[in-house]
């Protein structure tokens, strides 16, 4: 009976499908109108995978359980079966039999936790997901499924993300398909991390949430749409920020490198509407005069903002350069803080000892500006996402050292007075003597560090420059290879260090000994010049470090005996097991270090660097619009020290208007200009969901007609 039943129902035999089941009633058999065959599944799944509407339509008057059937309908993207289903059935129907299902493990084809709004997002099927999401049907929450729950939990989490990718999902559940795209792609990359055995799978879902923005974006017109897009402000966040800061700020690499993207960036950091038909020659003078005059135009800048030549400082692309002619210029003033007059030193003539030099002054009012510039950056973005920056590390960097050797040459001047003499010859006996006071030392080292970190980030101008900038991002990427590569190394050198230690640390220490005794060394081919390489376990790791560049002294491995006064720590013969040995570790050693891990860490920065150059244009393109945007949201000043004088004149006339009789009224402006604010942004919201449902509308436009082979 149950095989005519589905025999009936693969053929579409409505009528004979009736008789079965009236039949099997009359006589009071036991046949069930939801059994199933060997694969698991019910007379109404098989005729709704055979496409028997007839039968399926009998089966649901009948009463047959219709949540295996509709995965079937769906799966077969029947637009027909569905909308049988769901006029029989509603969701909360459908998604009962399921649940009942879940536990029983009869079908071969789906898994349990499958439901059919995530099975037509896989599907990507525009028509299928807006007539279920009329009927009522939802995603599920991934929050809901554990990954240590088990391989079902997981797979449910990752099936339901794949649903949330969906394109035209998407577009059918969200008002702002961008921030619903690029917060759906950060998801996923940050539990990367988490997943690795699944790190290809979720990269990819990022990626093709990416790239649905970006074609999302292709459906742009004009320029009016295109600031309707990108420069829309979200209230929600804090601060508010745009969309174009927001897939910045979410690494949306393919978005943010899209001609639109640049287009739009390039209108707020160009310095001059007709850049584009300026020729290079032209582009290079004028880059020049702006580094030459960089001085009298941030002045200007400072006494009037609003006049033509102020208003050049206010371009990010011009205070780029600015920052980078500040820096180099430091560099000059570093380069001129030297020590004084050898010769007059050397002859001890008296010479006066300047404690604060006029370089020394010009670098305090440096690092106090770039001081004010990061407080100003981490009081408008936060602390978390200002350490966030390599950049803004390496300004950290710069503070940090300055300000600890100011402080270590004020505890100098200051408590010990009696080191700063009239006669510069004294001072200079002070600075070169470690004995004396060890502060000294250590601000002029600290001096040394900051000098190189000034430098490092005048590096910053080649991101001005494509190739350059390119150069820039391998030069990063390589450093943090060469991080991961000492990691590896660190641990070969222990190793071998613990070995070669625990095999010549009786001959160095007798070595020591003897030397510290005698003056004489218990080896022929040592001297007590200096200590042996593998008498400490940090001697031997020094050693092994310096035999990576060929600076090994093969000597230590030598023990050759010499007669010794001491006849206990007399070395009767030569070691000749223990030399092969420590020969042979050697040899092992500098395959493993040199012959493999070297040329390892050579091949791994070839990679990188052959990463960045095939996506060149992807890479410098989102660095140069990140730091764009970056300077835009916190308002990048004026370079130092032209940031202090800004600073003093913002102060003043905060103070003047605070001491203004006329205040009240400029309150009830404020207020007029808050409810603007409100107006304004309200429009712009309005401007930006009819744009989107445009673009959305274009979008599902020109992938249906693709699809049908019109397009």
């Amino acid at each position: 009976m149950e095989q005519l039943l589905f025999e009936a129902a693969e053929n579409d035999d409505a009528i004979q499908l009736l008789d079965i089941l009236q039949s099997g009633s009359r006589e009071g058999s036991s046949l069930d109108i939801d059994c199933r065959n060997d694969f698991g599944q019910t007379a109404l799944d098989v005729a709704v995978d055979s496409g028997s509407l007839s039968a399926a339509g009998a089966l649901l008057d009948s009463g047959a359980r219709a949540g295996s059937a509709m995965l079937y309908a769906v799966d077969r993207q029947d637009l027909a079966a569905v909308r049988l289903i769901m006029d029989k059935r509603t969701a909360e129907d459908v998604m009962g039999s399921l649940e009942k299902d879940k536990g029983c493990h009869h079908s071969c084809t789906f898994s349990p936790d499958m439901t059919p709004l995530v099975l037509a997002a896989h599907h990507n099927n525009y028509r299928l997901l807006k007539l279920l999401l009329g009927g009522g049907f939802t995603l599920p929450d991934p929050s809901t499924f554990s990954w240590a729950s088990g391989v079902r939990q997981s797979s449910a989490w990752l099936s339901t993300y794949q649903a949330m990718c969906s394109p035209y999902y998407i577009l059918l559940t969200s008002d702002d398909p961008f921030s619903a795209a690029f917060t759906t792609a950060r998801t996923l990359r940050d539990v990367c991390w988490k997943r690795e055995n699944y790190r290809g799978l979720l990269e990819e879902m990022a990626g093709r949430c990416e790239t649905f923005a970006a074609e999302l974006l292709d459906e742009v017109r004009d320029s009016e749409e295109l600031e309707a897009v990108l420069g829309y402000s979200r209230g929600d966040q804090q601060p508010p920020y745009t969309t174009l800061e927001m897939a910045v700020d979410f690494k949306q690499k393919k978005f943010v490198s899209h001609h639109l993207c640049q287009e739009y960036g390039l209108l707020l950091d160009l310095p001059a509407a007709e850049w584009e038909s300026w020729s290079r020659m032209y582009v290079i003078i004028f880059n020049l005069m702006l580094c030459v005059f960089c001085p009298l135009l941030c002045l200007i800048h400072v006494i009037a903002p609003k006049t033509t030549a102020g208003k050049m400082a206010s371009i990010p692309y011009i205070r780029d350069l600015f920052w980078s002619v500040s820096e180099v210029l430091m560099l000059v003033v570093v380069r001129g803080g030297g020590g004084g007059d050898i010769s007059r030193i050397a002859r001890g003539d008296p010479t006066p000892a300047v404690i604060v030099s006029t370089p020394q002054v010009l670098i305090i009012v440096w690092v106090l500006g770039l001081l004010i510039e990061e407080l100003q950056e981490i009081w408008y973005q936060g602390l978390r996402y200002h350490l966030s920056r390599l950049w803004n590390l390496l300004d950290f960097a710069i503070l940090a050292t300055y300000i600890t050797q100011l402080v270590l040459r004020t505890i100098y001047c200051t408590w010990w007075g009696r080191y700063v003499t009239e006669n510069m010859a004294d001072d200079w006996v002070v600075q070169t003597n470690p004995y004396t006071f060890q502060p000294v030392m250590i601000a002029e080292g600290l001096f040394a560090v900051f000098t190189v970190l000034v430098v490092l980030r005048a590096m910053g101008i080649c991101s001005l420059s494509r190739n350059l900038g390119t150069l820039q991002i391998s030069f990063g990427r390589m450093m943090f290879d060469i991080l991961k590569f000492i990691t590896i190394l660190a641990l070969v050198m222990f190793a071998f260090s613990c070995g070669f230690h625990r095999l010549y640390r009786f001959y160095g220490s007798v070595h020591g000994y003897m030397c510290d005794t005698y003056g004489e060394s218990s080896l022929k081919t040592v001297s007590c010049a200096r200590p042996h390489g593998y008498a400490t376990l940090l001697a031997t790791a020094e050693s092994l470090f310096w035999a990576l560049f060929g600076m090994g002294d093969l000597n230590m491995l030598e023990l050759t005996p010499r007669a010794s006064p001491e006849g206990v720590l007399h070395i009767m013969g030569k070691p000749v097991f223990t030399e092969t040995l420590g020969k042979i570790m050697f040899v092992m050693y500098h395959v493993i270090a040199v012959l493999v891990l070297l040329n390892l860490l050579i091949a791994i920065m070839s990679a990188s660097y052959q990463i960045t150059e095939d996506n060149k244009e992807v890479e410098w393109t989102y660095r140069r619009l990140q730091d764009v945007m970056f300077h835009r949201r916190v308002g990048l000043t004026l370079p130092p020290p032209y940031n202090l004088l800004v600073l003093v004149k913002d102060v003043t006339g905060w103070a003047w208007r605070r001491a203004s009789p006329w205040q009240r009224r400029r309150d009830v402006g404020s207020y007029d200009n808050e409810e603007e604010e409100a107006r304004i942004a309200k429009t712009s919201e309005e401007t930006y969901k009819m744009v989107v449902e445009q673009l959305a509308k274009r979008y599902i436009l020109r992938r249906e007609r693709a699809t049908n082979g019109t397009g």
